[in-house]
């Protein structure tokens, strides 16, 4: 019920759910990758079981070539929504090739890749780059 609800006590914000506070107190710098990934996962499975009226598949894709998605959904509409991570302060040239290909692969698709930055970046009209805490 509680898991991600923000409370002020005084001048100080807690987060209900104490792992996840605990975690995101600490300050030993930056997270690493895997982190970066297992706390989109955990957001985005929560957001997509709340949502469930939406009736998207929520998995991973990825090709021999090297493409690798860890969040693919698929929704009834047949729109899918691709969402990469990277370890950097702006989109890798890698991640923007993958959104590249997969848009020459599917008509209907949107993609956002979550940074380490600091601030939003638009690609083009269907793809954009957005700092991980900002869903996180």
């Amino acid at each position: 019920k509680g898991l991600f609800l923000v409370r002020s006590h005084g001048d100080t914000l807690f987060i209900e759910d104490a792992g996840l506070g605990h975690y995101l107190s600490q300050s030993t710098g930056r997270i690493p990758y895997a982190d970066m990934q297992r706390m989109a996962y955990y957001e985005l499975r929560h957001q997509h079981q709340l949502y469930t009226r939406l009736d998207a598949s929520f998995e991973i894709y990825k090709t021999r070539g090297g493409i690798d998605v860890p969040f693919f959904f698929t929704f009834k509409s047949d729109l899918r929504l691709v969402v990469l991570i990277d370890a950097g302060a702006t989109p890798s040239e890698k991640s923007v090739k993958s959104i590249t290909w997969l848009k020459k692969k599917f008509t209907n698709f949107r993609a956002v890749i979550l940074t380490r930055g600091d601030d939003a970046l638009i690609l083009d009209k269907n793809a954009a780059a957005i700092p991980l805490r900002w869903i996180v």
